[in-house]
């Protein structure tokens, strides 16, 4: 089991305040199953991406980890009580530290059969669903949280950029993804945020093309991002060799300019559909609009996609220390797509990039 250099405060200070949030709801204790919030709230991180490795209990006074025999895992104290699952029965030995009956909360992205599993053990105990709790915590980055996303957006950079001179000699957009992958694991030694996305030719105009055997041709979007203890990175680049292409000089521009003024005009206090909405009228005066088809933005943290969510539709409302993407792009179909993003910090004088500054969008 791998443990992280996170000061050890960090999780009782994350634990404390989930606690204040359960005192506020008069709710005496929640699981917290979710591998991502768990890692947030202990230090586990989980090998598995599918079996059930620990489980976390959390009440008003106390925590509880249950983590399986087959982990060994070295606490950096995080919860004080940390309890081996015999045979694997996570619930079980957490259940046992309450007292009955008593109502228990739950995340509701519990898997449906761990659920019945855990409603025939509880016996008198009651349970109720809630979500977006952890989540909501994890909107506002810490310190370290600060400094572990800022060290991975920098591999992420330095990494790509040695890739995108070298990207034709990769022939293929398959060869040229799992290269992608493998320099930027050698890099940190860690997992990738997500599967690298190179996407050339008019594989462009799809926003999560999967690569194949397509030849690198005169366009290519690369969309990739490192990991640094636990903490992902998200940046993309379309590379234009062809500068006799009006149209996509031009979507170029205009994406660079939808991108530039969220990152100036995005406000603490703002809604996330205003945010959204700078992009949006960006793209407008280039008659562009219609073919941004997705988000402006999204959380980056833990999780490549967290809170909040830069949609045209969603009421979130923007935080100092919310950590996000800025990612407008254009997907012409059957023709070209182009999209730059990078991760940005808001603060309270407005959002500040986690990169270098004064990169260019395309190369020549």
């Amino acid at each position: 089991m791998k443990k992280t250099d996170i000061p050890s405060i960090t999780f009782a200070a994350r634990i404390a305040k989930l606690q204040t949030q359960l005192d506020e709801k008069h709710i005496y204790a929640i699981l917290i199953e979710k591998a991502s919030n768990i890692f947030y709230l202990s230090g586990y991180i989980a090998t598995s991406e599918t079996e059930r490795e620990a489980l976390l209990l959390v009440t008003q006074k106390e925590s509880y980890l249950a983590i399986s025999p087959l982990s060994e895992y070295n606490s950096p104290t995080t919860s004080r009580n940390v309890l081996r699952a015999e045979k694997g029965d996570f619930y079980r030995a957490l259940l046992a530290k309450l007292p009955t009956p008593t109502k228990v909360y739950f995340e509701n992205s519990m898997r449906h059969y761990e659920y019945l599993y855990l409603k025939k053990l509880a016996n008198t105990t009651e349970l109720q669903p809630i979500s977006g709790l952890v989540e909501s915590l994890r909107t506002i980055k810490d310190t370290f949280e600060l400094s572990a996303l800022k060290e991975a957006d920098k591999t992420t950079r330095t990494v790509l950029h040695t890739f995108l001179e070298k990207l034709p000699t990769y022939k293929t957009e398959q060869k040229a993804a799992f290269k992608l992958q493998q320099m930027l694991e050698k890099k940190t030694l860690e997992r990738v945020a997500f599967s690298p996305i190179v996407a050339s030719g008019t594989h462009t105009a799809t926003p999560h093309h999967t690569p194949n055997t397509r030849a690198i041709s005169d366009i290519s979007i690369v969309d990739c991002g490192a990991r640094f203890h636990g903490y992902c990175a998200d940046i993309t680049r379309t590379v234009c060799k062809d500068t006799k292409k009006i149209d996509v000089l031009r979507a170029i521009e205009a994406v660079k300019k939808a991108y530039n003024a969220s990152l100036s005009q995005i406000r603490v206090g703002m809604k996330s559909k205003d945010a959204f909405k700078i992009a949006f009228d960006v793209l407008k005066k280039y008659h562009l609009h219609t073919f941004f088809i997705h988000s402006l933005g999204h959380g980056v943290g833990i999780d490549i996609h967290e809170l909040p969510h830069l949609s045209p539709n969603s009421d979130e409302i923007l935080r100092s220390g919310m950590v996000f993407s800025l990612e407008p792009g254009v997907y012409i179909p059957g023709k070209f797509g182009v999209r730059y993003e990078n991760t940005v910090a808001l603060t309270d004088s407005g959002c500040r990039e986690l990169r270098i500054l004064g990169e260019k969008l395309y190369t020549v």
